[in-house]
């Protein structure tokens, strides 16, 4: 056999060994249903009871806010950059970057079971210097906090710089948003059409930019700035109309 023969069919070999190990792994995993479990890639932290969390590193993070016990969970390739502390009912996230750290966030599951505001910047230390991204087009700004499934009375948020945050499938009595509070800030805030909302005040400051898609808001009040950006698609326009 020529040498050409031999090593084509050694190659050969080894990719169906390889291919079937891959195999093997892959219905191990599924058998054990651990794909099924969201936080399988993530870490707990210990925290004392909560209803306020304030995202000070939104530019750093995919945070997704749900309903639950109280618990908080970083993804494992944070490392340790992400910082979880208290004060008093608030739960703060910071990221603080050090020389050989992989600059990438992550991104952190918070579980609690109210949440009366939600209050988003985005600023984070790198090897001891404090930067902020204060416009939507700075890095990471794919980088969101999502905020999903909660049925309250009420709800507060506020966000500056370029921290962007989106309600999904929430059913509020009450909501009030305040984006843009440093100047030039462009905080974004997202309204799906899956919340229910029975009344809003909203304001959209400095270079702010809110979205309602598609949702009508009985009651509505609201203060647009001149370099705010402002969309309301489908029935959501009837609750401007209202004003």
């Amino acid at each position: 056999m020529k040498t050409s023969n031999k090593l084509l069919l050694s190659a050969l070999i080894i990719f169906v060994i390889s291919l079937g190990i891959y195999n093997s792994a892959l219905r191990a995993e599924f058998l054990t249903g651990n794909f099924k479990n969201p936080y399988r890639n993530y870490h707990p932290k210990n925290v004392n009871y909560f209803n306020e969390v304030e995202i000070n590193a939104a530019s750093q993070l995919d945070v997704s806010i749900v309903p639950g016990q109280g618990k908080v969970y970083v993804s494992k390739w944070s490392g340790n950059v992400v910082k979880i502390t208290q004060q008093g009912k608030r739960l703060i996230v910071n990221v603080v970057y050090l020389k050989d750290d992989n600059k990438n966030g992550g991104s952190i599951i918070i579980e609690c079971p109210a949440l009366v505001s939600v209050k988003a910047k985005a600023f984070f230390t790198d090897e001891g210097k404090l930067i902020t991204h204060n416009n939507l087009n700075s890095n990471n700004d794919d980088r969101h906090i999502t905020v999903k499934g909660f049925k309250q009375d009420s709800l507060l948020i506020e966000a500056d710089n370029a921290s962007s945050i989106g309600l999904v499938g929430n059913k509020l009595g009450s909501l009030n948003a305040i984006l843009g509070f440093t100047p030039g800030a462009a905080s974004s805030l997202s309204i799906e059409q899956s919340n229910t909302i029975q009344k809003s005040n909203l304001q959209v400051r400095q270079k702010g930019r809110l979205e309602v898609e598609n949702i009508n808001i009985p009651q509505l009040k609201y203060h647009f700035a001149d370099s705010a950006e402002v969309s309301f698609t489908g029935v959501a326009t009837k609750s401007l109309n209202k004003n």
